[in-house]
């Protein structure tokens, strides 16, 4: 990030060229603030499936037009067959560890 106080409008871009988040987005890069930031973007795996494979990228329309290279990626969602100890199964399948917060406070 160049010069701050600054806003940067940008979108992300799959590898073929399709908007894969409707519309563009703002950051916004206070003076003295950190001159970095991170995002997400959601991608729909197939039904059948579970798995997605492509590629993403930003392309930035202010302060300047920017494109950056486009990052290869590969998603694959199951079905859980067996529980392991002190695992939880949030909404989509997912599973995740159970494990105490550094304060204790719990997960």
């Amino acid at each position: 990030m160049g010069r701050l106080p600054a806003q940067v409008g940008y979108r992300w871009v799959t590898g073929d060229g399709a908007v894969s988040d409707p519309g563009w987005r703002t950051l916004s890069f206070p003076a003295g603030g950190e001159p970095s930031r991170q995002d997400t973007v959601v991608v729909t795996t197939d039904e059948e499936s579970g798995a997605f494979e492509g590629a993403v990228r930003v392309e930035v329309r202010e302060p300047v037009e920017a494109t950056s290279n486009a990052v290869a990626f590969s998603v694959a969602c199951g079905t859980e067959t067996e529980k392991e100890p002190g695992t939880e199964t949030p909404t989509g399948g997912a599973s995740s560890s159970s494990s105490p917060s550094p304060s204790g406070l719990g997960p």
